[in-house]
């Protein structure tokens, strides 16, 4: 699916970003999902969650956000501490590792949905937005972006893989819709808002671009 075939008169966007996890008690990716949904209501139908670090939240953000109804673009935040730059995800893995989530719940199987496939990924053209973003960024606040082909085995990756998920069968029906997960590395407010609020003005252009 190429970004060109949503219809802007229809074309819905939802960012998420997560609460406190572990022994984050700050998550700036919440931060950076409104900035980002700030920059975006202007040109597009915008709606921003705050999600709990669970599994269980992972799977009922699918069910209530509205795939089915296609023309629906969700970009997804959530904070990698151990990286130094913002990285858009490319794929999302049918894994599951053995950090417990925010319930305290183990025992967890290994996979995101057993039987599903290996691994999914968005047809965002994330190498050309990536590029962009990046151009922005290291000007502005001297931070990279870069693509990633790994989102981990956390939570991150399951939300990731069930919106996949739901985009391959809202595609299956002839409508459009994707999803992106975007990793951040620790921000202050103030750096949070300015990447959230960049990355949002590329996304724009670049779907106005492709409308055009």
């Amino acid at each position: 699916m190429a970004t060109s075939i949503f219809d802007p008169s229809k074309l819905r966007i939802v960012a998420t970003g997560f609460g406190p996890f572990l022994d984050h008690q700050r998550n700036p990716s919440w931060e950076v999902a409104q900035a980002f949904s700030q920059a975006v209501a202007p040109h597009f139908s915008t709606d921003c969650e705050r999600l709990a670090v669970t599994y269980a939240e992972a799977q009922h953000f699918v069910e209530r956000v509205g795939y089915e109804e296609g023309h629906l673009l969700v970009v997804h935040f959530g904070l990698s501490g151990r990286r130094d730059h913002v990285a858009l995800e490319r794929f999302a893995h049918n894994c599951r590792g053995e950090t417990r989530d925010e319930t305290g719940r183990d025992g967890w199987p290994d996979h995101v949905e057993p039987g599903g496939p290996l691994a999914l990924q968005t047809l965002l053209p994330l190498r050309s937005l990536a590029a962009e973003i990046d151009a922005r960024l290291h000007e502005a606040l001297d931070l990279r972006a870069r693509v990633s082909r790994d989102a981990g085995e956390y939570v991150c990756n399951a939300i990731y893989y069930c919106s996949l998920r739901a985009v391959e069968r809202v595609r299956r029906e002839g409508l459009p819709a994707d999803a992106l997960f975007v990793h951040v590395p620790q921000l202050d407010p103030v750096r949070a808002d300015a990447v959230g609020a960049q990355m949002g003005d590329v996304l724009c252009a670049h779907l106005s671009d492709r409308q055009a």
